[in-house]
């Protein structure tokens, strides 16, 4: 009797075979704690940790929090003892502020770019005044910056955000 091939498999790549076993066992416990966490940390810190955010969780279950200054990060720090018994997670048994330079993500209380006023448009008539408030100048790139700055300036001047803007203080002021 001839002797039967064994047909061998294509590889598979270790990074799906990790990925397969990940989708069955779900999410790490520190990456699942700490979307928990996540989830409930503007109401537990309030004002003083507006804008802050944890990012970690070691296993020695010191949670790491990023601020967006330094003086928030000592705040956090001061009330490290009082934040981690409110967060009532065995998980976490200590508290690290630390400064972050990380673009924070954006919040109903944090303006998003498309809340900025538009450019204002700069019209022949402002580079014509913009040309006489740099006549005196005789250096030909001072003068050219010094028009375009004048412009631009007179452009906003202008502009029906700073009108809105006038507006508004009139009414509060």
């Amino acid at each position: 009797m001839p002797e039967r091939r064994r047909r061998r498999k294509d590889a598979v790549p270790a990074k799906a075979l990790v990925a397969r076993g990940m989708r069955h066992l779900g999410p790490p416990p520190a990456v699942a704690a700490l979307e928990a966490i996540g989830d409930g940390w503007a109401a537990l810190v309030g004002a003083v940790g507006a804008g802050s955010r944890p990012i970690g969780l070691s296993r020695t279950g010191t949670l790491t929090v990023a601020c967006v200054s330094a003086a928030q990060a000592q705040r956090l720090s001061d009330e490290a003892d009082t934040l981690v018994e409110r967060l009532a997670d065995e998980r976490v048994r200590d508290l690290r502020a630390v400064v972050s330079s990380a673009p924070q993500p954006a919040t109903a209380d944090t303006p998003s770019d498309g809340d900025k006023p538009p450019k204002p448009t700069v019209r022949p008539r402002h580079r014509v005044a913009a040309r006489q408030v740099a006549g005196g100048v005789e250096d030909p790139a001072l003068k050219q910056l010094v028009e375009r700055g004048a412009a631009a300036s007179l452009a906003r001047e202008d502009s029906p955000a700073k009108d809105r803007k006038d507006r508004g203080a009139d009414q509060h002021g």
